[in-house]
């Protein structure tokens, strides 16, 4: 005897309601340790929006027995604990992207997809392909995860005997999930920093130590300065010694590159000269030197690190021609444009973003000569 709808929709309420908040607290498992997190929470190091419900749930962390489908996602998502499935956040996974990701929008749609309909649109076409989404789903997560338990669970639900009323009375209750980005917009903003930080200490010197190290050898270097040592700083001085002890310029900062390119006359002076902005058709060698000194200066004494989206992209556009001009330079034996390309879109969790936003506040009292 088949259904009724009202008996359809039921069944994929309680899907819904036992199974998937199951699913998405073993993913949640796999992907956090709840104790650090709740270390995170105290410290308020947090980057999502919580009800008060939400709250108090989060009070009980390590305990997560309680953790809604919505809270789990939202902490996986917002929190950078898990890749961005290969759809994107918020729309339909294709059939052939089987990500986790993937698979965790599939059950936020299809959470949100029942809660929508009325109980005359659960059709049995409707019902076996939500019942066959899951199924795939549920395979998956145990495969990813090493367990069987989501599959087990699944059979065990999908031939339950329950209250059609009740069930249809508690999914009532349930409100949709909303997928649109929701994360604090400071939060975002302070990121955009953080990124751009990447590049101007770990890309930008690592630009210059390969520009330095194409014109002259590193012994012949330290020779060079040998003379001249007292005119520099004594932090300059250590690192210059650096170079004969460890036959290595990775101690060479960006100010430090500069100034010896500059006062030894190592490449052609900037179209401008030195100390001079450069214009747009400016594209020397020495130009791009100039130009990283000028947006390492620029970035890293600003007076707050609010970084709007059309600063943010306006930096990385000039960021990646200067990187495209080095690999040139470098005949395309270095990826620096690759490289900042990625910095401007590689996950960046809280750790990462206060490493590279305290980088950029260390060098706030250092001046480029």
């Amino acid at each position: 005897m088949s259904m009724t709808y009202e008996e359809r929709q039921a069944r994929l309420g309680y899907i819904i309601l036992k199974l998937f908040p199951t699913i998405m607290q073993s993913i949640f498992k796999g992907h956090t340790n709840p104790r650090g997190l709740r270390v995170n929470f105290q410290l308020k190091d947090f980057r999502t929006s919580l009800t008060l419900k939400e709250t108090s749930l989060m009070e009980q962390l390590p305990n997560i027995e309680d953790f809604t489908l919505k809270l789990c996602y939202k902490i996986l998502r917002f929190e950078n604990l898990i890749l961005e499935p290969s759809c994107k956040w918020g729309n339909n996974p294709h059939a052939t992207e089987v990500e986790i990701g993937d698979d965790i929008q599939r059950i936020i749609n299809l959470t949100n997809e029942v809660i929508s309909k009325q109980c005359e649109d659960i059709s049995e076409i409707y019902y076996n392909e939500f019942l066959e989404i899951t199924k795939d789903v549920t395979k998956r997560v145990d495969g990813y995860l090493h367990q069987e338990t989501c599959f087990k669970m699944l059979r065990i639900l999908s031939s339950a005997d329950i209250s059609t009323a009740e069930i249809l009375q508690k999914l009532a209750l349930v409100q949709k999930i909303n997928v649109s980005q929701t994360i604090d917009s400071d939060a975002e903003i302070r990121e955009q920093y953080s990124r751009m930080s990447l590049v101007i200490t770990d890309t930008f010197p690592n630009i210059l130590r390969d520009v330095i190290r194409s014109v002259i050898h590193t012994n012949k270097l330290y020779q060079l300065c040998v003379p001249h040592m007292r005119s520099f700083p004594l932090d300059q001085q250590k690192s210059l010694k650096d170079l004969d002890l460890l036959n290595s310029n990775d101690s060479l900062d960006v100010s430090l590159v500069y100034k010896l390119l500059r006062q030894f006359k190592l490449i052609p002076s900037p179209t401008k000269g030195w100390g001079l902005y450069p214009e747009k058709g400016d594209i020397k060698l020495g130009d791009d030197v100039e130009r990283i000194r000028n947006y390492r200066n620029q970035i890293a004494h600003r007076t707050n690190i609010i970084i709007e989206k059309n600063e943010f992209e306006n930096y990385f556009d000039h960021f990646r021609d200067i990187g495209r001009r080095m690999d040139l330079n470098f005949f395309q034996k270095t990826n620096y444009e690759e490289t900042i390309v990625l910095h401007k879109t590689c996950r960046m969790d809280i750790q990462m973003q206060v490493k590279y936003e305290n980088a950029l506040q260390e060098l706030e009292n250092i001046k480029c000569e």
